[in-house]
């Protein structure tokens, strides 16, 4: 916008339509808009003074030059058409407004897709209305037609195209056009144009770029002066420097006769009463209150005038409160914070410093958590008050009686004819009066029954060890974790003294070293007395036969013959670790995870080419193995299964065949006939007896698996040999029958 945006030789500015990049390509729409604009002429046929509104606004536009006659497009040249339609205001009656629909969308894509918003310059109306009510002499202005002030470069005007009628008759036949400014409907117009108002008084006095740059809200303009004189010169010099950019400022009211008489009719609004506003800026008053209804906040302007005080009501706010969960001092607390919020949106508009605030509340519980510097509260509580202290002093703060909060008149409800008179809108009267800095000293109400205050909690100091001391190590069941927490340790007491990073390699590194050297200290106290004295190791030592000495980190290697050797310092001197202490068991299951569980052999090796020597480093090794859970299932022998007692049917003295199981196996395939095209087969099963006692069989023959063919099997078992005591069965569907039977 800094570079496109440019200056014509008549003075107007003239912009690019602002299109995203890698955008897609525009369809040609003029049957949409062709059918959009027929739509519009059948609903102005219906309503004669609507479509000569419509007429004399287009008449306007073509008159004025803000559109003109679409030239040819040439072959597959990238055009738009916009459709139109008129808005209308119940509060203005015989006016009508032409509205660009640039949101219609033709094969799923619309104008408004492919361009850019742009920033949003519009001003807080919130903050252009405080500043308008803060000084004696209000003015208002309105910047004429602001949107077609501003000329669209010429090589985007096709993307402006829309259907009216030749010469803006009726009677005539649909003429393509296209618009020559920016228009209402598309999204970037208000960035444009407001970017636009203010580059054309870039350059202009101090005053005029504040009042346009402040206190205009999109083509309004609304702000006071002190003076009338004042509120003169400053609309005069504005205007003469937005006329030169083609901008005209017009409608001009004001509250005082003096400025209205300055400009000609024609340059003011019509109908406007006049507003009497005499007020000097002063400390501002706050109010607030909450009920279990609605919370509520309201800020008022204490001036004076000939030592007269005066309340004028600047903003008020309020909410509903929540259903349930929410008691009175929660809400009470609520409510002082939106007075807070209040305090800083005037003193940012109004240029007030908010410590000439003072806030009123008739809850002493809040003036009490405001106030106190010895308990500490929950965090709902805890929380509101920072925010509270972070803006304001608990100096700010004072205790107003119920009947005399304004606030209470929004959270206990009003009937809309007492509105005007009530203390909401008229102030407090009790405030006028007040001008003096409350010396009261607010306490915590009850401190022993407030559920919001933590309870206090005693603590004793007692002396403890210089060292950190290795028995915290056996809390812990992994190497890597330890020497995390040991790393995270030193870098929080060091972090103080240099940024160092605690999950870094070095840091790791160091955090082992002085594991090591704690165990170390414990374990070979004697050892490393001597070694620091220049003394050998004690005879009685268990470490002796490993020749230790004392490395540059003060930690116990293992000596040797290998100090011409180009192997590593780990691999020829490993620091010696006692195999009785929790870290070798921690070493241990390391590197015995890091191996994925191989034999003793591959777990010792890691742990010495690691740079360990963990004293009986076999035998915790082959210890460790056999109690480890993964292991012993890898490598357990197969289990073998108890049998089962044996049934008595299989322990009684009985001829063979007098307790039978029985079982059908097969089918078989056999030849039961021969024809003239071959052998005819057929399924052929077998019923199977076998005696518990003896383990003697019978077989029978059938050929299908029916109950009557079973039925016929058990009868010629029965009848070679003979009865049977007790027959078992897997209770196959075949047998139900006849063991029901």
């Amino acid at each position: 916008m800094e570079t496109e945006f440019k200056k014509e030789t008549s003075g107007k500015w003239f912009a690019p339509l602002p299109f995203r990049k890698d955008r897609p390509r525009l369809p040609n729409n003029r049957v949409a808009a062709e059918r959009r604009a027929k739509t519009l002429d059948y609903n102005l046929r219906k309503d004669e003074n609507k479509r000569k509104m419509f007429t004399n606004f287009m008449e306007k536009v073509f008159e004025n030059g803000h559109a003109e006659l679409a030239p040819t497009l040439l072959p597959d040249q990238e055009c738009w058409y916009l459709p139109v339609f008129g808005v209308t205001h119940p509060q203005k009656p015989g006016q009508i407004r032409c509205v660009f629909d640039s949101s219609a969308k033709h094969c799923g894509i619309s104008l408004n897709d492919v361009l850019l918003t742009g920033p949003d310059f519009t001003n807080s109306l919130l903050g252009v209305l405080l500043r308008f009510r803060k000084e004696p002499v209000a003015i208002t202005a309105d910047i004429q037609q602001m949107f077609y002030c501003f000329n669209v470069r010429e090589d985007h005007r096709d993307y402006l195209r829309f259907l009216r009628y030749e010469d803006n008759d009726p009677k005539k036949a649909l003429t393509e056009y296209r618009m020559c400014v920016q228009v209402f409907g598309n999204s970037p117009s208000p960035a444009i144009a407001t970017y636009g108002l203010r580059k054309s008084v870039e350059y202009s006095d101090s005053d005029v770029v504040s009042f346009v740059t402040n206190n205009f809200y999109v083509d309004d303009a609304l702000t006071s002066l002190t003076n009338p004189a004042n509120a003169v010169s400053l609309l005069k010099l504005t205007q003469n420097d937005l006329q030169a950019h083609g901008l005209y400022l017009h409608k001009i009211a004001s509250n005082c006769d003096e400025v209205m008489l300055a400009f000609p009719l024609d340059e003011l609004a019509k109908g406007l009463l006049g507003i009497d506003i005499k007020n000097e800026t002063l400390p501002v008053q706050r109010s607030l209150d909450a009920s279990e209804q609605a919370i509520a906040a309201v800020a008022y302007l204490l001036t004076f005038e000939s030592d007269t005080p005066q309340i004028g009501f600047l903003l008020g706010k309020s909410k509903v409160a929540p259903i349930a969960g929410h008691t009175i001092p929660r809400l009470e607390l609520s409510a002082a914070v939106m007075a807070v919020e209040i305090a800083q949106t005037v003193a940012e508009h109004l240029g007030i410093s908010i410590e000439t605030f003072t806030f009123h509340t008739d809850s002493m519980v809040v003036l009490g958590y405001i106030n106190n510097n010895t308990r500490r509260f929950h965090t709902y509580v805890s929380n509101r008050v920072e925010q509270i202290r972070r803006s304001t002093k608990p100096a700010q703060w004072r205790y107003v009686c119920t009947k005399l909060n304004p606030s209470d008149c929004a959270t206990r409800g009003l009937a809309a004819s007492d509105l005007m008179n009530s203390a909401w809108l008229q102030g407090p009267t009790h405030l006028t009066s007040e001008n003096s800095v409350d010396s009261e000293t607010y306490h915590l109400v009850e401190p022993e029954h407030d559920k919001e205050l933590r309870v206090d909690v005693n603590v004793s100091k007692s002396a403890i060890k210089s060292r950190l001391g290795s028995e915290r190590f056996s809390r812990f069941s992994e190497w890597r974790r330890l020497v995390q927490a040991i790393a995270y340790l030193q870098h929080f007491v060091e972090k103080d003294q240099a940024k160092s990073q605690h999950k870094e390699v070095p840091s790791y590194q160091k955090a082992e070293k002085f594991i090591i050297k704690v165990v170390q200290a414990e374990s070979y106290l004697k050892e490393l007395d001597c070694l620091k004295l220049g003394k050998p190791v004690s005879k009685q030592s268990h470490i002796l036969q490993l020749d230790p000495y004392l490395d540059e980190d003060g930690l116990l290697r293992v000596g040797g013959r290998l100090s011409r050797s180009s192997l590593s310092t780990c691999e020829k001197n490993p620091i010696i670790i006692p195999g009785d202490h929790h870290i070798s068991v921690l070493l241990i299951r390391h590197y015995h995870e890091s191996v994925q569980h191989q034999g003793r052999h591959f777990t010792a090796g890691a742990v010495r080419k690691a740079g360990f020597w963990i004293t009986g480093g076999s035998g915790r090794v082959s210890s460790f193995i056999f109690k480890c859970v993964k292991c012993r299932k890898l490598r357990g022998n197969l289990q073998t299964q108890k049998m089962a007692e044996l049934p008595s049917c299989r322990l009684s003295e009985a001829p063979p065949l007098t307790y039978v199981g029985v079982d059908t196996f097969g089918p078989w395939q056999v030849s039961t006939r021969r024809t003239k095209g071959g052998q005819a087969s057929s399924k052929r099963w077998a019923v199977l007896f076998t005696c518990m006692i003896v383990r003697a069989i019978h077989i029978e023959v059938v050929e299908e698996l029916s109950s009557s063919a079973f039925i016929n099997a058990l009868r010629r078992f029965v009848s070679i040999r003979g009865k049977v005591k007790e027959f078992y069965s897997d209770r196959a569907p075949t047998w139900a029958v006849p063991g029901s039977a």
